[in-house]
């Protein structure tokens, strides 16, 4: 029998409690959830690092810099062996198996990922149920995006080179007229390469896309 403990991974055998610690640092790590696939990989939801998976007597890691939207995590959902629901303090993953490793994809719940802390996932045929800290949240996946944008910031906000909050509504004169704006794209799968798109509403009638981080 295999434990997830607030010290890590235990195992009962033979009326003897075993502590794997020692084995690999990981398996220090608070353990919420264990689960394992048909080809005998292991996959540990823990708090603080993610998702550890155990293949083939190798352990790897799968965090918030691979997509991951917490690594605070709670539960686990094998949907096969290529797909994996991951729940955790902001929302819920999916993880897609690939050539090259696994592809992790944000569930778009109404916008509001952060406000979902999730504690089980369940499916039944084209339907996943969330157990959560808003009751129980049914999610239809027949012809839904699960890959959500990534959230963006405004870092820095100007008129005529002097610096204003970019947090309060402002009216300006005539001869305030140059206006710059720079922002981000928070995205740690992307690696940094987004594509952003934007339009000045009552000039333009078309989306414009750059690769930039200012606009001027």
């Amino acid at each position: 029998i295999w434990l997830g403990c607030l010290n890590g991974l235990w195992s009962f055998e033979k009326d003897k409690f075993t502590w794997h610690g020692n084995e690999n640092n990981l398996l220090k790590s608070t353990i919420e959830d264990i689960r394992q696939d048909a080809n005998g990989s292991l996959f540990y939801a823990t708090r603080g690092n993610g998702v550890i998976v155990f293949k083939e007597g190798h352990y790897s890691t799968i965090t918030t810099a691979s997509g991951l939207c917490s690594n605070n995590c709670k539960c686990l959902y094998l949907q096969g062996t290529d797909t994996i629901w991951v729940g955790g303090k902001n929302g819920v993953s999916r993880l897609v198996k690939s050539s090259e490793g696994w592809k992790v994809m944000k569930l778009n719940l109404n916008g509001n990922e952060a406000n979902y802390e999730l504690f089980q996932i369940e499916k039944t045929k084209n339907t996943l149920w969330l157990f959560c800290n808003k009751g129980l949240v049914s999610y239809d996946l027949t012809g839904s995006n699960v890959e959500s944008a990534p959230q963006i910031y405004i870092t820095l906000f100007s008129v005529n080179d002097i610096l204003h909050s970019k947090d309060t509504v402002r009216v300006f004169g005539y001869d305030q007229n140059c206006m710059k704006i720079e922002y981000k794209g928070l995205s740690f799968q992307s690696l940094g390469h987004l594509t952003y798109e934007y339009k000045l509403d009552g000039l333009d009638t078309a989306w414009h896309t750059t690769t930039g981080t200012s606009l001027q």
